[in-house]
């Protein structure tokens, strides 16, 4: 039926939100990366529906402060410092420059769609369900992911008096033109 990219597409969006812990996590920040570069493209039939993403476009959109977005909380040194880790030691953007997702399609009705597909994440592929709801101009789902599940270790700073919590969010939005 269609592929929309990340590059042209105003709306589509994905969103992954870490969260800190630790006995010095109050210096530390729970954050909103963004996923740069991506595309979904759903099956001619409908049945099917993929995802790609370049790995190296995930980027720090924000620091959160009580659930919201907090400006100007990270300076330009904490997001390349925050970045570089991202991209070398998290993501290992040279050896896996892409994350996708492949899944067949389930309607439940107009307004309600189950994804049943893999996840393929630093080269590790896993099962994963996405329970997609449409909600005015756009399709959206919410999944938690556990780092260890796909070999990544959670950042950890200070001796691991601060650290990422292995569960990360990803929050996902397509325009309904796709579906």
């Amino acid at each position: 039926m269609g592929t929309l990219r990340s590059d042209d597409t105003p709306g589509l969006e994905c969103s992954i939100f870490t969260f800190k812990e630790g006995m010095l996590s109050r210096v530390g920040h729970d954050l909103r990366l963004r996923a740069g570069r991506w595309e979904v493209t759903l099956g001619d039939d409908g049945a099917t529906v993929s995802a790609r993403f370049e790995a190296a476009a995930v980027k720090v959109a924000a620091a959160i402060r009580d659930g919201r977005d907090a400006p100007g909380l990270l300076s330009s040194g904490d997001v390349r410092q925050i970045e570089h880790a991202l991209d070398d030691e998290i993501l290992e953007v040279r050896r896996f420059p892409t994350v996708t997702y492949e899944a067949k399609v389930t309607r439940a009705g107009d307004d309600r769609a189950r994804l049943d597909g893999t996840l393929t994440l630093k080269g590790v592929r896993r099962p994963l369900v996405v329970e997609a709801r449409l909600a005015g101009d756009a399709w959206t789902a919410t999944v938690t992911l556990h780092q260890p599940d796909f070999g990544i270790t959670p950042y950890r700073a200070l001796l691991g008096a601060l650290k990422i919590r292995p569960d990360l969010r990803v929050e996902v939005r397509v325009p309904r033109a796709i579906g």
